[in-house]
């Protein structure tokens, strides 16, 4: 439910922080871009988009209900 504004916006707050690190890995994920062209387009450095989308990737493994999210997600985009 946030724009590209809000998911730009540089906070941690995790309401804004958890929707940007899944943009972050579903970049990489379903797109192939590098992290040095997620950084661009989101004006972060190259080695916070690793960071996300290893923290994704690892979390994934873990929690059930954030891979069901992701895979709504990659399932309405691919649609």
């Amino acid at each position: 439910n946030l724009n590209l504004e809000e998911i730009k916006r540089r906070t941690r707050k995790s309401e804004v922080a958890r929707p940007r690190q899944i943009a972050l890995y579903l970049l990489r994920n379903m797109v192939g871009l590098s992290f040095p062209s997620i950084g661009r387009m989101f004006g972060l450095d190259h080695t916070t988009v690793l960071y996300a989308f290893e923290k994704i990737s690892d979390n994934i493994t873990k929690d059930d209900i954030l891979k069901g999210q992701i895979d709504s997600i990659k399932a309405a985009i691919t649609k």
